[in-house]
């Protein structure tokens, strides 16, 4: 790609929405050392260091290229916990079932920092998130094979007793492992807990 006015529109379009993207986890700074099109010269880490590879292919009307962004292990480690958990926004964060204690997940959408911790009703309400449309799926298909055959043998009020005490009783067994083993501190989201349970 030629370094031009436009491909400093790109560069400048693209630290912005690199920016606002990585402001839930937490705030950071793009800037451009440089623009390298020969990728013999381009030095971001050595060749032994651990770094994530992201290759584009951009077509506009006409003309298009490629793109490679690459993000040496090293500057993502600062924030590696942080982007190993499943951030859903400072709206829902709070539904999902935190251990005991106070984690900070950076900036909310109203600039705000968002903490979460444990609170009593997370033990109910993170059995009824999900994480996406194929996680409902697969959680529906499991709930029908299994679940519709106790319901007709049980009752809907004897299994919604059974569902509602694995929901919870999963919710405990993982407040249980996070107390156990800390480092491994995220938050549990779904009825999947449930069906394992």
């Amino acid at each position: 790609m030629q370094f031009n006015f436009g491909t400093a529109l790109f560069c400048a379009g693209y630290i912005a929405d690199a920016e606002q993207a990585f402001r839930p986890l937490s705030p950071v700074t793009f800037s451009i050392d440089r623009l390298e099109t020969n990728p013999r010269f381009a030095a971001i880490a050595r060749p032994a260091n651990a770094a994530i590879l992201v290759k584009l292919r951009i077509d506009m009307e006409d003309r298009g290229g490629r793109i490679e962004l690459m993000l040496p292990y090293a500057t993502l480690e600062p924030i590696r916990k942080l982007l190993l958990q499943q951030f859903m926004g400072d709206a829902l964060v709070h539904f999902m079932l935190w251990p005991f204690g106070s984690y900070p997940l950076g900036v909310g959408s109203d600039g705000l920092p968002v903490t979460v911790g444990f609170q009593p009703w997370q033990l109910v309400s993170y059995g009824f998130m999900h994480g996406s449309f194929t996680h409902i799926l697969f959680n529906g298909i499991a709930l029908f094979q299994f679940g519709s055959r106790l319901e007709a043998y049980w009752g809907s009020k004897k299994y919604l007793t059974f569902f509602m005490v694995c929901v919870v009783g999963a919710g405990l067994c993982q407040l249980a492992f996070m107390a156990w083993m800390p480092e491994s501190v995220y938050q549990k989201m779904t009825v999947s807990n449930a069906l394992k349970a």
